[in-house]
């Protein structure tokens, strides 16, 4: 995350293993519960950690959960012409997902 302390980030990044590796065991509580950690640590700065939350929420199948996340995500600042080709294809995809979900609770 760009605006987290650097002797921060190792942290920030152990959290994010810890949710990826609890979501692959099927412990969405504590993957949860590292993702949330791991942005509250990166004071929400950092859109891995959103994506990653919301990643979660979609696996819980809680449609609030992940559409806050994603709004997260997006409201953060991003120069998306400075953006490798993978990173510009994945916030779109994602744009797609947060307008279904926002279509779909607004019904």
């Amino acid at each position: 995350s760009p605006s987290a302390p650097t002797s921060l980030q190792w942290l920030i990044t152990a959290y994010q293993s810890l949710a990826r590796a609890k979501l692959q065991v099927k412990d969405q509580t504590g993957a949860l519960e590292a993702a949330e950690k791991a942005c509250e640590m990166g004071k929400g700065s950092d859109p891995v950690c959103w994506e990653l939350v919301a990643t979660i929420y979609e696996a819980l199948q809680d449609t609030k959960g992940e559409m806050k996340a994603l709004q997260a995500l997006f409201a953060l600042p991003v120069e998306e012409n400075k953006l490798p080709q993978n990173v510009r294809n994945r916030r779109r995809t994602l744009g797609f997902r947060l307008a279904k979900l926002e279509r779909e609770t607004s019904n």
